[in-house]
Protein backbone atom coordinates (compact mmCIF):
# COMPACT_ATOMS: atom_id res chain seq x y z
CA UNK A 1 0.00 0.00 0.00
CA UNK A 2 1.01 3.44 -0.76
CA UNK A 3 2.47 5.73 1.96
CA UNK A 4 1.00 9.32 2.08
CA UNK A 5 4.29 11.54 1.66
CA UNK A 6 3.32 15.04 0.34
CA UNK A 7 0.23 17.07 0.01
CA UNK A 8 -0.92 19.64 -2.65
CA UNK A 9 -1.97 23.65 -1.22
CA UNK A 10 -5.62 24.75 -2.28
CA UNK A 11 -7.17 27.64 -1.83
CA UNK A 12 -10.38 28.80 -2.52
CA UNK A 13 -10.44 29.81 -6.34
CA UNK A 14 -10.25 33.47 -6.76
CA UNK A 15 -12.96 35.83 -7.45
CA UNK A 16 -11.47 37.69 -10.92
CA UNK A 17 -13.96 39.75 -11.22
CA UNK A 18 -13.10 43.45 -9.73
CA UNK A 19 -14.89 46.67 -8.57
CA UNK A 20 -13.63 49.73 -9.71
CA UNK A 21 -13.02 51.51 -6.17
CA UNK A 22 -11.25 55.14 -4.16
CA UNK A 23 -9.99 56.25 -1.29
CA UNK A 24 -11.58 58.73 0.38
CA UNK A 25 -8.82 61.24 0.91
CA UNK A 26 -11.46 64.05 2.73
CA UNK A 27 -12.16 66.41 -0.08
CA UNK A 28 -15.49 67.23 -1.11
CA UNK A 29 -16.33 65.36 -4.86
CA UNK A 30 -18.83 64.29 -6.61
CA UNK A 31 -18.94 60.51 -7.29
CA UNK A 32 -21.35 60.06 -9.82
CA UNK A 33 -24.72 61.12 -11.67
CA UNK A 34 -25.24 57.99 -13.81
CA UNK A 35 -28.39 57.01 -15.54
CA UNK A 36 -28.87 53.81 -17.12
CA UNK A 37 -32.12 52.44 -19.46
CA UNK A 38 -33.13 49.23 -20.65
CA UNK A 39 -35.98 48.24 -22.09
CA UNK A 40 -38.04 47.14 -18.77
CA UNK A 41 -35.54 48.71 -16.70
CA UNK A 42 -34.31 52.60 -15.29
CA UNK A 43 -32.11 53.13 -13.01
CA UNK A 44 -30.49 56.92 -12.05
CA UNK A 45 -27.87 57.20 -9.54
CA UNK A 46 -26.46 60.70 -8.22
CA UNK A 47 -23.20 60.63 -5.39
CA UNK A 48 -21.38 62.73 -3.68
CA UNK A 49 -19.47 63.14 -0.54
CA UNK A 50 -19.79 66.77 1.35
CA UNK A 51 -18.11 67.44 4.56
CA UNK A 52 -17.35 63.55 5.57
CA UNK A 53 -20.86 62.62 4.27
CA UNK A 54 -21.82 60.14 1.57
CA UNK A 55 -24.99 61.47 0.40
CA UNK A 56 -26.67 58.88 -2.60
CA UNK A 57 -29.93 59.48 -3.89
CA UNK A 58 -31.30 56.58 -5.96
CA UNK A 59 -34.24 55.57 -8.07
CA UNK A 60 -34.88 52.50 -9.96
CA UNK A 61 -37.57 52.15 -12.40
CA UNK A 62 -39.01 48.18 -13.56
CA UNK A 63 -41.68 45.85 -14.21
CA UNK A 64 -42.39 43.25 -12.22
CA UNK A 65 -43.02 39.66 -14.38
CA UNK A 66 -46.81 40.18 -13.41
CA UNK A 67 -46.88 43.31 -15.17
CA UNK A 68 -46.56 45.58 -12.22
CA UNK A 69 -44.21 48.80 -12.27
CA UNK A 70 -42.26 49.52 -9.30
CA UNK A 71 -40.31 52.80 -8.37
CA UNK A 72 -38.28 52.64 -5.96
CA UNK A 73 -36.83 55.99 -4.96
CA UNK A 74 -33.98 56.18 -1.53
CA UNK A 75 -32.18 59.22 -0.33
CA UNK A 76 -29.13 58.05 2.09
CA UNK A 77 -26.57 59.92 4.44
CA UNK A 78 -23.72 58.04 5.58
CA UNK A 79 -20.99 59.76 7.50
CA UNK A 80 -17.39 58.62 6.84
CA UNK A 81 -13.76 59.04 7.24
CA UNK A 82 -10.74 59.78 5.68
CA UNK A 83 -9.07 56.50 4.28
CA UNK A 84 -12.33 55.17 3.79
CA UNK A 85 -12.53 52.33 0.71
CA UNK A 86 -15.36 52.68 -1.45
CA UNK A 87 -16.13 50.67 -4.40
CA UNK A 88 -18.67 51.02 -7.27
CA UNK A 89 -21.39 48.60 -7.61
CA UNK A 90 -23.53 48.53 -10.91
CA UNK A 91 -27.23 49.90 -9.98
CA UNK A 92 -25.72 50.67 -6.75
CA UNK A 93 -23.47 53.39 -6.28
CA UNK A 94 -20.47 53.27 -4.08
CA UNK A 95 -21.02 51.68 -1.38
CA UNK A 96 -18.33 50.47 1.76
CA UNK A 97 -17.76 46.69 0.86
CA UNK A 98 -19.18 44.93 3.45
CA UNK A 99 -15.78 41.94 2.95
CA UNK A 100 -12.51 43.12 2.77
CA UNK A 101 -10.91 44.09 -0.28
CA UNK A 102 -7.46 44.32 -1.51
CA UNK A 103 -5.69 46.22 -4.68
CA UNK A 104 -4.92 43.37 -7.81
CA UNK A 105 -1.12 43.82 -6.70
CA UNK A 106 -1.27 42.91 -3.43
CA UNK A 107 -3.73 40.04 -4.10
CA UNK A 108 -1.42 39.06 -6.62
CA UNK A 109 1.72 38.98 -4.00
CA UNK A 110 -0.16 37.83 -1.44
CA UNK A 111 -0.56 34.32 -3.94
CA UNK A 112 2.71 34.58 -4.95
CA UNK A 113 3.59 33.57 -0.83
CA UNK A 114 1.63 30.87 -0.75
CA UNK A 115 3.25 29.02 -3.69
Amino acid sequence: MKKLEHLDKYVTLPNVGFYGGLTYDGEDIELCDDHDKEEEYEVSIRQKIVGDVLYTDLKRAYTRENGKAVIESSHLEVEIEKGQLLVYVEGTGFVIPEYGLCKVDEAISQYELLK
